[in-house]
Order: structure tokens, then sequence, then C-alpha cells
């Protein structure tokens, strides 16, 4: 009898349990998809930077939204922005994109080495790790890419 009843509850408990998992596997399936659609908008941002310093390559400073070329009705999903200092073009948010840790980022199929975030004034690459120290300009815990000019 103790036995049955304990299949019983043993039995009864499963689909709930296999529910849970479900629910925490669909969970982070949204953060992958969501991490992927501001990494992408990053991305995209970052390309347009790009595309501005080719034509301007005297350019230092920040350059402004106004004069990149983004797509049509583009929204920035975070606080990107640039600045090209020291031979460097540094791409980052103003501010702390929590979303994105990096086992999220690792994840992301848009992510590839270009998207980085900061940790203790150091750039961490999901992919390769530690890159080294960060700009001092670029707040704590922000996506961030940097590309040298030549």
């Amino acid at each position: 009898m103790i036995i049955v009843v304990f299949l019983f509850l043993f039995v009864s408990t499963i689909p709930i349990a296999s529910g849970y998992f479900q629910a925490v596997t669909t969970a982070e399936s949204a953060n992958i998809t969501k991490t992927a659609a501001i990494a992408e908008n990053f991305v995209i941002y970052r390309y347009a930077v790009l595309n501005y310093i080719e034509n301007h390559q005297s350019q230092t400073g920040v350059i402004s939204d106004d004069i990149l070329k983004l797509p049509p009705n583009f929204v920035k999903l975070g606080g990107w922005t640039n600045k090209v200092q020291g031979g460097y073009i540094v791409v980052y948010s103003t501010g702390k994109v929590g979303l994105l840790s990096s086992n999220i980022l690792a994840k992301s199929n848009a992510v590839d080495s270009v998207v980085n975030y900061t940790s203790n004034g150091r750039i961490i690459s999901p992919v390769f790790g530690d890159r080294g120290t960060s700009f001092a300009f670029v707040p704590d815990g922000s996506l961030i890419s940097v590309i040298q000019q030549y």
C-alpha cells in the first residue's frame, strides 16, 4: 500500500516538474531572443559609425547620430554612442545593459567577436575572455566594441 501511494504521488508530480523545466527553457529562450535583438541593434549602430569614419578619417570625438546613415526607422535599443580617440573608434552603451550577461551573449547567434562588455575596468569578450583595459569614458557594465584606425 505504501509503495502504491508513493508511486501515485511520484507519477502525479512528473507533469508539474516537466512544466517547470519547460518554463525555465522558454524563459531562457526569450532572453536569448531579446539579447540577440539588442546585440544586433548595437552592431547596426556600430557599422553606421564605421561607415562614417571610412569617409571622414580625420574625425575625432563623438560622431552625432544625426549624421550617421542608419536604416530608416532605426530605433536604438540601448544608449549607444561612440567616440574616436587616440587612433581608436569606440562604440559603447552609455549605461549598463543588465540583460546582456556573458552567458547570454555567448549563446546569441547575432553576436560575434565585435560585441564585448566592460567589467571592473576591463573589456570582456564572451568568446575570447579578457581583452584588456577599457577606456575611462566607458561606464562599467556597458557593451563595447573597439576598432583600431589605420
